[in-house]
């Protein structure tokens, strides 16, 4: 269509023509190419902009040097469009994992076994 979109067109009954939708898609990638944008993306450039926020992100550092938590969950506005795929990938398999939870059962004494053997079951290292 006109307004770029990929849609039923009344004039050909319905029926998308290949050329057209590849057209469209070239279009949309051509006015995306070099555009970082995105919920998260945005408010991390809003909170790195806060100079108090600098001060819990040098805390956050300091305090858990050796895990997770000496990084923002939404990440660096500035390493963001660095990432590849592989580092995204290396870091999610580190860190999210059932092995690195913390579990908490309450019950009685069969149901707390049950659950700590699915569990153990479940959150055992691959």
């Amino acid at each position: 269509n006109e307004d770029g979109t990929v849609g039923d067109d009344e004039s050909d009954g319905g029926d998308r023509d290949l050329a057209d939708v590849n057209y469209a898609l070239d279009s949309m990638i051509n006015r995306a190419e070099f555009e970082y944008k995105g919920v998260v993306f945005s408010e991390m450039k809003g909170a790195y902009s806060d100079p108090e926020g600098l001060i819990d992100r040098i805390s956050q550092t300091l305090l858990f040097p050796d895990n997770s938590y000496r990084f923002d969950s939404g990440g660096d506005p500035a390493v963001i469009p660095t990432l590849t795929r592989d580092e995204f990938v290396s870091f999610y398999k580190k860190y999210y994992h059932p092995t690195n939870s913390r579990l908490f059962v309450a019950g009685d004494e069969s149901d707390v076994y049950h659950a700590l053997s699915q569990a153990d079951r479940y959150m055992s290292p691959m």
